[in-house]
């Protein structure tokens, strides 16, 4: 399933960020600022590029691009 999500989001030039397993990443724009959304899904510790985040733990990052 990697592979064909890999090729689907290559074919349509989407966004992508890629994170550890069990992380989800999405940018949203509000009122002209645009913000990235890192959440932990897991029950463990995971990191996505600087931030760091405990089990189950949402971080909003603002200033984003």
């Amino acid at each position: 399933m990697d592979e064909i999500a890999i090729e689907v989001i290559k074919e349509l030039s989407l966004e992508h960020y890629n994170s550890e397993e069990g992380i989800e990443i999405y940018k949203r724009e509000y009122d002209g600022k645009k913000y990235l959304f890192i959440i932990n899904h897991t029950e463990e510790e995971k990191a996505f590029g600087e931030y760091t985040l405990s089990p189950f733990e949402v971080k909003i990052v603002g200033g984003y691009r």
